[in-house]
């Protein structure tokens, strides 16, 4: 591919930019940031921000052995073969451990155990390795796979439950890490069914999540349908092969969303929803019977919604990246010229950008005949329904009611 082909696609992603790069797997030999508009201190706290996921202790995930059972699960060597980018930022407060871009840590000032979970830069951030230099595109798709790490990480837990040695060599490691010793034993017991359900669920999604792949739509439908609700029924094979997208610009959109369900208007709603599919907490149920909690405990959740404006607010800042030269070469803009007209000619009736009165960017909802590319997405969206029996609403509860 020629670079002024590239450079055609550039508002699209940088991620595929350079023949012959590496995704976010071998160590750079050089760091070289590229000026999207937000200085470098906003985006490591944009990289390890708590939105609210809450999938394990901190504790927990720092003290869990290797797939073998040897070295740490989070330990780099482990995590680039999934394509996770690992943080070169020292002593970072919120990322103490040095976990990767998109892990992030509840306040400890807070109060309670710390937890560790995702946020927004897990799926959203990308790199390339050119020739020894290392690209970091902040808003760009992610080329990790989520979930062979929750795959990996519950399947370290069943297996450290199997051994007696490496369970007792967890648990020091953990109450070593500020785990609460009188409580690991219960508690790790207790959380051993999640990461059976979490083991399982992953492998069965294995064959369609992958590397900038996410069925994320399904993946919050099946938490809080499913998981949240206590209803294991609700879930659903997540068989959809969803792109990650970019950031920059979304919040322009009149609508949003692969299938274009979610207005763009109500962009905290559809993080939250987005929280939620990443193990944020939720109330509905009592998780020891089953039943629904009352009103207003009921609609509490982990949703760090201070951070979530903070989050949404900066990223308004994020510009598209531009085009390195002076790594990748110049752009033969003569052909880039081609391109735009190429673009006009076939591509701009449903890419095209047209401001509407309210000053949003015109997102058309495309026909699936005439998108022609895979459907299962807005299908199994259209299709699919849920039983909210135990909040009330019945027992054919759509996906847009239950998520809008």
């Amino acid at each position: 591919m020629s670079k002024a082909m590239h450079a055609s696609i550039l508002g699209g992603t940088l991620l595929v930019a350079a023949a012959g790069a590496a995704f976010g797997i071998d160590a750079p030999t050089q760091l070289t940031p590229l000026d999207q508009g937000i200085d470098q201190a906003t985006l490591q706290r944009f990289h390890h921000t708590d939105q609210g996921s809450r999938l394990v202790p901190a504790a927990w995930l720092a003290a869990l052995a290797g797939p073998d059972g040897t070295g740490n699960f989070m330990d780099p060597a482990n995590l680039r073969p999934m394509g996770f980018i690992i943080d070169r930022v020292a002593g970072d407060p919120l990322n103490p451990y040095g976990w990767p871009i998109g892990i992030a840590m509840t306040d400890p000032a807070a109060g309670g155990l710390p937890f560790a979970g995702f946020t927004c830069a897990a799926c959203h951030t990308g790199e390339i390795v050119y020739e020894g230099t290392h690209l970091r595109i902040d808003g760009a798709p992610a080329l990790n796979n989520l979930g062979a790490f929750v795959a990996g990480m519950a399947e370290g837990f069943v297996a450290t439950n199997a051994d007696p040695a490496r369970q007792a060599q967890f648990f020091a490691d953990a109450i070593a890490a500020g785990y609460p010793a009188a409580r690991i034993e219960a508690d790790f017991a207790a959380a051993l069914p999640t990461f059976a359900a979490l083991s399982q669920g992953a492998a069965a999604n294995a064959a369609i999540d992958g590397p900038g792949r996410q069925d994320a739509v399904q993946g919050i439908a099946n938490l809080i349908f499913s998981n949240d609700l206590g209803v294991p029924a609700n879930r659903r094979l997540q068989d959809a092969p969803v792109s990650i997208p970019f950031l920059w610009d979304t919040w322009r959109l009149s609508r949003v969303q692969t299938n274009g369900f979610a207005p763009g208007q109500n962009s905290i709603g559809r993080n939250i929803g987005e929280v939620l599919g990443v193990f944020g907490r939720t109330n509905f149920v009592d998780r020891a019977t089953g039943t629904p909690n009352p009103e207003p405990q009921r609609w509490e959740t982990s949703v760090q919604l201070g951070n979530m404006l903070w989050l949404e607010d900066t990223l308004r800042g994020l510009a598209p990246p531009p085009w390195p030269a002076d790594i990748l070469g110049a752009i033969d803009e003569e052909l880039a010229a081609e391109g735009r007209d190429l673009f006009a000619a076939h591509c701009s009736g449903c890419h095209g950008i047209a401001t509407l009165p309210d000053g949003t960017w015109d997102a058309p909802v495309i026909a699936l005949a005439t998108v022609g590319t895979d459907p299962t997405m807005a299908a199994n969206f259209a299709s699919r329904m849920y039983d909210a029996t135990i909040l009330g609403l019945g027992d054919a509860l759509t996906t847009a009611e239950g998520l809008e």
